[in-house]
């Protein structure tokens, strides 16, 4: 928890010089431990191109990751990068099944990717959740 702290940090220039990589080091070697938190930071730190070379697929890793050490919020991260293809071929089917498996962003996430699926793919996604 301390290496994930000491890596926000880093990041954000608290009580420290600001320091992207730094920052990278530290979320990873807590990542590495099973800081779910840590995992989903560095998928961030891919996302953004922030103290590494941005790298949706790295990303992804990343947050695949942090789901399966039991942090259901990647589900969002990981649902927008198949719906709009960053890291992986755009598919809207698994788009729609991460965003139903992170509650909170279910309505809109949800409503908003319907808008541009079929109703087969719809009923593909429901299936995928069974």
């Amino acid at each position: 928890m301390a290496q994930n702290d000491l890596a926000y940090m880093y990041e954000n220039g608290r009580g420290v010089v600001k320091d992207l990589t730094e920052a990278v080091k530290w979320y990873r070697r807590a990542a590495d431990q099973g800081d779910a938190d840590a995992q989903a930071f560095i998928g961030d730190m891919y996302k953004k191109g922030k103290g590494v070379a941005q790298d949706y697929a790295e990303a992804l890793k990343w947050y695949r990751m942090t789901v399966e050490s039991g942090e259901e919020s990647a589900n969002r991260d990981i649902a927008w990068m198949y719906e709009n293809g960053w890291g992986v071929k755009k598919d809207l089917i698994k788009s729609y099944v991460h965003y139903s498996l992170y509650v909170p962003f279910t309505n809109e996430s949800l409503e908003r990717i319907k808008k541009s699926m079929t109703a087969e793919q719809i009923a593909t996604a429901k299936k995928l959740l069974q």
